[in-house]
């Protein structure tokens, strides 16, 4: 039997014994599924959970995803005539937009911990102090491979357009904000952001006033993007800069505004999310079904419920830990339930590990 088929016969059987959670208004959503790439097929639909149930454990597909939106006429094409009624809004984090240190075949889970912190900082710093969304209206999932994602449903985001939603993906990744409107003069005064101010501007001044506390000169250079001499200037009068930031005076030090524009450019760099702009605008977008199986890892599409403890490469497993046999392609290290050392060549692998390395491309199941 050809890897492939073998997937999705333990994946039969994954269904068979579990099923997916249904997501809501399911006759409302368009699926599509994909055995040879993420999405072969589109334009599906399914009346109710014993429709799509039925289907995965007859004919799984080894991806399976679904629509943000909510549809009249979800298997109808071309997609205007689908007649969209709203959407989900969603946030997509992915490993390759984050680090490109990373090993996006095998992730660690200290890679996979940087994926998590740019969710959290969404959650912690936009959606919930920015946007007020309540967190019982967000939920996370892991990916099922190498990231995040985080859906809202309710009322307030239901009816957003495209528009709104590119609004808001750029501002929680920090596209195109016009610092130089954080500031203004007042005779010969210049006035600017002061850490409690809301969003962005009490965002940005924090942060400043953090780095020259806690950053030696030559760090701080670095993170502003300014020139040494400059970054003296400031440094040399740091107290002085300091307590006028906090009460929202900026002219402590011999600088320009075009050099705090700088300084604050490239802090706004760093403190925004990154993350997969086109899936928060994309109102057609299908994104992967919550607590599928995601065919090129066999680990499990997840509802997170404690971010930070949830590590994937444990919690994420559903295979268990009987034999199979396996012939591996190559030496292969990585983290999957504890250290994993595999040797190339025909041997036994806990069944979990055995589709990890199968659905990675590494390995062939042998008389199976």
């Amino acid at each position: 039997m050809d890897a492939k088929n073998w997937l999705r016969d333990r994946f039969k059987e994954y269904y068979n014994e579990k099923g997916v959670e249904i997501p809501p208004s399911i006759w409302q959503r368009e699926f599509g599924v994909g055995n040879e790439k993420k999405i072969d097929y589109r334009h599906m639909s399914f009346r109710d959970e014993k429709e799509l149930l039925g289907y995965l454990r007859t004919n799984p597909p080894l991806y399976i995803s679904y629509s943000a939106g909510y549809y009249k006429f979800p298997s109808a094409t071309p997609m205007e005539k689908k007649e969209l009624l709203g959407a989900d809004l969603i946030f997509d984090f992915d490993l390759g937009d984050i680090s490109d240190k990373c090993n996006e075949s095998f992730p660690t889970p200290d890679c996979l911990d940087q994926v998590k912190a740019e969710v959290i900082k969404l959650i912690e710093e936009f959606l919930v102090p920015d946007f007020g969304f309540s967190k019982k209206d967000i939920l996370i999932f892991f990916s099922g491979s190498k990231g995040y994602h985080v859906h809202i449903r309710n009322d307030t985001v239901f009816d957003l357009d495209q528009r709104a939603r590119k609004e808001i993906v750029d501002y929680v990744s920090a596209m195109g904000i016009n610092v130089r409107l954080f500031f203004r003069r007042e005779g010969k005064s210049l006035l600017g952001p002061k850490p409690s101010d809301h969003g962005w501007a009490g965002r940005l001044a924090r942060d400043l006033v953090e780095t020259l506390k806690t950053k030696p000169l030559m760090e701080a250079r670095r993170e502003f993007s300014i020139g040494l001499s400059t970054c003296q200037k400031i440094y040399s009068r740091r107290e002085d800069v300091i307590s006028g930031i906090e009460s929202g005076l900026w002219d402590k030090a011999p600088v320009s505004i075009s050099t705090w524009e700088t300084i604050l450019s490239s802090i706004a760099l760093r403190l925004g999310t990154k993350l997969d702009r086109n899936v928060t605008i994309d109102m057609s977008r299908l994104i992967r079904l919550p607590t599928s199986l995601h065919g090129s890892s066999g680990l499990l599409v997840k509802p997170v419920k404690d971010l930070e403890r949830f590590n994937p490469l444990d919690d994420a497993i559903v295979f268990s830990r009987k034999y199979i046999r396996v012939n591996v392609k190559r030496n292969l290290e990585f983290y999957l339930g504890g250290d994993q050392k595999i040797e190339k060549g025909e041997q036994e692998l806990p069944e979990f590990v055995a589709v990890y390395v199968i659905a990675k491309g590494e390995g062939e199941p042998v008389g199976d």
